[in-house]
């Protein structure tokens, strides 16, 4: 038997018969970047839906303060975390620099707050104290510098 009897053997052969994009099918299990192409515009349109229509967008702001306050509690980076997420939902940068500045001093209000019998001294802590409102309004506010990438 010869090898055109075979059969194609090697893809070079084959590759007339193949579309541009079979090889992006096989490995994403059957979605062409046409279709990508419509998910992305969908999000794209869910987002600014967000970021314009009043009602969705605080709804969104709520459960980004909940979320950044959440995280907070836990470790530092959900202050970073939290203005991100603050700023991703804004207009504008500078509507997100100032939702990053409003989320941190919520954190303030919630640390003052859980804090209540001992403000006093826990305010009388000059040098850790100045610490933690310089991160409680700093991060947030630089995490929220995510709008202007995005």
């Amino acid at each position: 038997m010869t090898s055109e009897e075979l059969g194609p053997t090697n893809s070079s052969e084959n590759d007339g018969d193949r579309r541009p994009d079979d090889e992006f099918e096989s490995r994403a299990g059957g979605e062409s970047p046409a279709d990508r192409r419509d998910a992305v515009d969908q999000v794209r349109g869910a987002v600014s839906r967000i970021r314009t229509q009043p009602g969705p967008h605080r709804v969104a702001v709520v459960v980004a303060v909940v979320v950044g306050l959440g995280l907070a509690w836990f470790h530092w980076l959900g202050l970073l975390l939290g203005g991100m997420l603050v700023g991703f939902v804004a207009r504008t940068l500078r509507r997100a620099l100032l939702a990053g500045l409003g989320f941190g001093v919520v954190l303030l209000a919630v640390f003052a707050v859980t804090v209540a019998g001992s403000l006093g001294q826990t305010l009388a802590m000059t040098p850790p104290i100045y610490l933690t409102i310089g991160a409680a309004l700093g991060l947030p506010t630089f995490g929220a510098l995510v709008r202007g990438v995005v």
